[in-house]
This record gives structure tokens, sequence and C-alpha cells, in this order.
């Protein structure tokens, strides 16, 4: 039976800058006796709201597994058409800029065509789709590949997420492996692999993970965040307040969520919470 973590090249590791892909890209690494074929690349998709820990981890993975690893953010030509940049730890934006780079975009499109701009939102994920999926496949492009594999790291026991995905990709340029599905790999695999190494994410818990307030989380993690990084929340304010709108459309604002932040918070279940496809843990 083949080894699942010896992947099929042209391809792609989506390292999302958690615990879960980074483990992954590890067994990727050790299948192939520490060093990835030419033709395999390793992407982190930066969006200018993640945790300085998370940028940080990525740069110690990249280092202490000796592996390169291509940071890309989202950017805009001089003719205002998307387009993305290669960066690195030290030119990363940190500061929400490829993000609010593409919402004035988005803006800006919008009130030309006379209609109201809008937020990404649970049920509409275009930031995902703009900030990660397409700048990692302009990356591959220009790389001057046609086709490849696209490795995610999902867990066997994240079936609620893996289940749902059409491998394949019948309309992509890409198809999709989950390694760490077909391993059978689960939280506890990953928690005891990083417990015994010498570095590991340095993040409080799982709502520090990803964009900071991502608006997949759920509103008492959000809570959480702004109330031990309450400057965290004002990108978010700034943007609900130019677009007129809600990033939870049906739920609790970015405004409500500081206020949440100031009282007790009482950690709710997260079975249901909606997962980033861009994103692992």
């Amino acid at each position: 039976m083949k080894n699942p973590f010896l992947i099929d090249d042209p391809a792609y590791i989506s390292f999302s800058g958690g615990r879960t892909s980074g483990y992954m890209l590890w067994r990727i690494l050790d299948a192939f006796d520490g060093k990835l074929p030419d033709d395999v690349h390793v992407f982190f998709a930066n969006t200018g709201l993640e945790m300085p820990a998370t940028l940080d981890f990525v740069q110690k993975v990249s280092v202490f597994f000796g592996v390169p690893i291509t940071w890309v953010q989202y950017a805009l030509t001089e003719d205002d058409r998307p387009t993305y940049e290669v960066v690195d730890y030290d030119t990363a934006a940190r500061n929400g800029e490829p993000f609010a780079m593409y919402l004035d975009h988005v803006e800006r499109i919008a009130r030309a065509k006379g209609k109201e701009p809008y937020l990404p939102a649970p049920g509409n994920r275009y930031c995902t789709t703009e900030l990660k999926i397409r700048a990692m496949k302009k990356q591959m492009l220009s790389l001057g590949y046609e086709y490849w594999t696209n490795v995610v790291g999902l867990r066997f026991d994240e079936e609620r997420r893996w289940k749902k995905i059409d491998r394949t990709c019948p309309k992509e340029r890409w198809e999709i492996d989950l390694p760490l599905v077909d391993a059978k790999i689960t939280v506890e695999h990953v928690r005891k692999f990083w417990s015994a190494q010498k570095f590991d994410l340095e993040i409080k818990g799982d709502w520090e993970g990803n964009c900071d307030a991502c608006h997949l989380k759920m509103p008492w993690k959000v809570a959480t965040l702004f109330r031990d990084y309450p400057e965290r929340a004002e990108w978010w304010l700034e943007r609900e307040r130019r677009a007129g709108k809600q990033f939870r459309p049906n739920g609790l604002s970015i405004a409500q969520l500081v206020e949440a932040s100031k009282l007790p918070i009482v950690r709710g279940d997260d079975s249901d919470e909606i997962k980033c496809t861009g994103c692992t843990d």
C-alpha cells in the first residue's frame, strides 16, 4: 500500500501556519527522506491578520525542518487588477493590508456598478478564495505548471470537513490530496508530535489561530481574542463602519463582540463551527 505522504508531483503543500499542517509537512518530508522533490512546493498565504506567533511559527518550521516556504499575499496591479506578490518573514504584511486592499477593490467595483459594497460572511467566504486559494494558484501558474496536486492538511477526525470535498476538483486545475485523512491521523497524533519538538506554535488557544477575528470563529473565541488583544479589534471595527455592514450578518457585530470581551466569557461548544477551507489548525 502506497505511503500517503509520498504525494504525486507536481504539487503544492498548503501550509496554513498551524500545527496540523506543520505536522503534515514534516510527514511528507520524512517520506521523501528529508528533501522534497523539485516539483513539490510549500506555500503560506498571508492575509496580514494572522497573529505574530503564526508568522514566527512558519519561519521556524522552515528553519528547523530545512524546507523552503514561499510566502504569497494578495496585491493589485497599477490598473487595479488582482495579482499577488511573493514576500518573506521580514516583508510580510502584519496589519491586514492585503485583506484591506481586497475589500477596497471590491468596494470600488461595487460602487462603479451602482451597488453597495459587501463584506465576506460565513455564507460567502470569498476572502479565502481571493487571499489564499487564488494567490497560491497564480504562484503555481507562474512556475509554469498547468495542472497539479493541492495537498491540504485536514485530519481524519475532521470528518465533517473532508467528507464534503470532491478531491478531483473537476472545475479546477488541481486535484486535492488529503494525506492525513488517508493515514487516519487525529489531533492526538499532532499534539504528541509537537510536544516532542524543540519549538511550537506559541498561541494561547485555537481562537488565536489563522485570521485573528475571522467571521467563521465562534463569537466567544473572538471576544476572548479582543479581551487579550483589544487593539486587534480596530481593523475589523473600521471595515464594518466603512461598509455599513457586518461580517456576521445574522450575528453579533464587531462592536458587540468588543463589548462582550469586557464581560465574563463562557466558552461554548465549537463542534458546529464552520472551518475555513483554506485554513487548518
